[in-house]
């Protein structure tokens, strides 16, 4: 590593962290040295909303507590929340409130922050903790240096527009902040990896705050009765709501897989199902087959979709979710396609 990058990283991390080490506790009120986190849970809030430096700054910050919990011999409950659980520091309700970094917070007599972290937050801790504060600095200091973190950094900072991407024509080293996790879970699949990065993108743009208006939570956007069917409890961590919903598309390749063995196809019906749900499309299924249509590729059962926008469906045995429009679902398999082929174009 050359000299003048080593300075400006001495220069970004190591320096604000010598300062609130030295500087904070003398402006501090006086404590007992050995007081720290007492239990071996730590209940962290991430109050972080955006970042100048940085455009996934939650699932930067939810990364990084999980590796220092697991580095120090402790298990995390992390949740999304905001500065009123600063409050909750001094009962030992919550351990951790991640904030933007501010001289006030650093500065409060009532509170211990950490050093400035790559998204410009600091980690806020009970003003009591002097041991768990020097802890925390300390690991930081060391972990700012590392390759690890260079790595998370660059995996959390671009914005991964993929369309905007695919027009320059260059291939990218990462298509997402959850390569490996992707990787992983495509392969059980049976998918590339460019599939099953283009459906994140699709339901979350790769945040793990993602919540819809009808309450679809997390990186794939799981309902919390389809996730808990699917073994996740927590669906903000990045490789539960991934494995739960690869449990859930697997589940639904399995039903599709009896109509058509054309890979392809079997995506679509797949991704179609993801979108309306299982029974939606298979009452399309079924209606075209009571009707005498064909209903082995995506492009059949779109043919059928206007028919089960009429009134008159409600009188077929066959449909038993009643009428569907359709439009939603016939343009998220679309977007799909193009999705995965800007992904494909843009991966190294």
């Amino acid at each position: 590593m050359k000299v003048h990058t080593r300075l400006k990283i001495v220069l970004r991390y190591l320096l604000p962290t010598i300062i609130v080490l030295v500087g904070a506790p003398l402006l501090q009120k006086t404590i007992d040295e050995g007081q720290s986190f007492d239990d071996d849970i730590l209940r962290c809030v991430i109050a972080v909303d955006d970042s100048k430096t940085m455009n996934y700054p939650i699932g930067y910050n939810y990364e990084m507590l999980k590796l220092y919990a697991w580095q120090t011999g402790k298990e995390t409950d992390i949740f999304l929340g905001g500065e009123e659980y600063l409050d909750s520091l001094s009962s030992g309700a919550v351990d951790i409130v991640v904030l933007p970094s501010t001289d006030s917070l650093i500065y409060d007599k009532n509170f211990y922050a950490s050093a400035t972290l790559a998204d410009s937050s600091s980690w806020i801790i009970d003003g009591k903790l002097t041991a768990s504060h020097r802890e925390m600095n300390i690991w930081l200091s060391h972990f700012f240096v590392t390759d690890e973190h260079k790595n998370i950094v660059e995996r959390f900072t671009p914005a991964y527009e993929p369309f905007k991407r695919a027009s320059t024509g260059r291939k990218y080293k990462n298509i997402s902040p959850y390569d490996a996790l992707i990787s992983k879970y495509a392969e059980e699949l049976g998918w590339k990896r460019e599939m099953l990065a283009a459906l994140i993108w699709q339901e979350s743009k790769f945040r793990i705050e993602a919540k819809s208006r009808r309450g679809a939570v997390g990186l794939m956007q799981m309902m919390p009765r389809t996730a808990s069917r699917f073994e996740a409890d927590n669906l903000l961590d990045p490789e539960e709501n991934i494995a739960a919903a690869v449990r859930y598309l697997s589940h639904l390749q399995s039903m599709f897989r009896i109509y058509t063995e054309d890979r392809t196809e079997l995506m679509k019906f797949t991704l179609a199902a993801y979108n309306a749900g299982e029974g939606r499309i298979r009452d399309c299924m079924n209606y075209a087959a009571s009707i005498g249509a064909p209903n082995r590729k995506w492009s059949d059962i779109v043919a059928v979709i206007p028919d089960m926008r009429e009134d008159s469906i409600l009188q077929q045995d066959t449909v038993k979710l009643g009428k569907f429009k359709g439009y939603e679902t016939i343009k998220y398999v679309e977007n799909m396609v193009r999705l995965r082929d800007a992904f494909t174009s843009i991966s190294k």
